[in-house]
């Protein structure tokens, strides 16, 4: 009778331990899901900005809000111009942000 309580409170230990286990990885996994979305929006910002340059540099306009939003439809973007200052005078200051 002592041998099978031995066995069953292995049992009911290594079981514990396998669940405490399989959590961690779960909270894991969950974790790294979230911090891989953030990485993905941030980047899709970060291309939307830099298209947003390129259209700038390129044609002197921002791109149209219509391909804008057909390349990006969950952000927005704004554009501010302004003449710049100092050592900057006579070049054109853009900045550009993308939520």
């Amino acid at each position: 009778m002592k041998r099978s309580a031995f066995i069953l409170m292995e049992l009911v230990v290594s079981l514990v331990l396998l669940e405490m286990l399989l959590a961690g990885m779960s909270n894991a996994v969950a974790i790294t899901g979230e911090y891989n979305r953030c990485q993905l929006v941030r980047q899709q910002c970060l291309s939307a900005a830099q298209a947003q340059l390129d259209s700038l540099a390129a044609t002197g306009n921002a791109m149209d809000e219509s391909v804008f939003v057909s390349i990006w439809p969950k952000l927005a973007s704004s554009i501010e111009q302004s003449d710049g200052e100092g050592d900057w005078a006579g070049l054109r200051k853009v900045s550009v942000t993308v939520s």
